[in-house]
């Protein structure tokens, strides 16, 4: 399988959004969903949606999507309180990087979010 930060995966009947991928340690995964987390290997789980993630550069304009609150948790690694701010708003990116882990990161203003949930912009003149 070919399973990523953001992707949605199926673990025990019940759907998980894969937050942290572990290739150090057998490919196991750091899973989170509303009612709990898990951390898991790759093939215990079913992927149900792999989804896009934008392909951002220094200088691009992004908007902020909302996650689930399951997503907001400090163990998750990333998000923290003052991010929820941010929610919806535009940013330009600042600097991106592909952590061993966390996957794909933005840094918006102060603040690194992972990028699944960000929107790239883009910017036309209008004539």
């Amino acid at each position: 399988m070919d399973i990523k930060v953001g992707d949605i995966v199926e673990y025990q009947s019940r759907q998980y959004r894969v937050l942290k991928c572990l290739q150090r340690s057998k490919e196991k995964l750091h899973l989170f969903g509303d009612f709990s987390s898990a951390l898991v290997y790759e093939s215990d789980v079913k992927l149900v949606n792999s989804i896009e993630i934008p392909t951002l550069k220094v200088g691009d304009t992004v908007i902020v999507h909302d996650v689930p609150s399951c997503e907001k948790t400090a163990l998750n690694g990333v998000w923290v309180g003052p991010m929820n701010s941010k929610i919806g708003k535009t940013f330009q990116v600042k600097k991106c990087i592909n952590h061993d882990e966390y996957g794909p990161l933005a840094l918006l203003d102060d603040r690194w979010f992972r990028t699944y949930h960000l929107e790239k912009i883009d910017d036309y003149d209008i004539v």
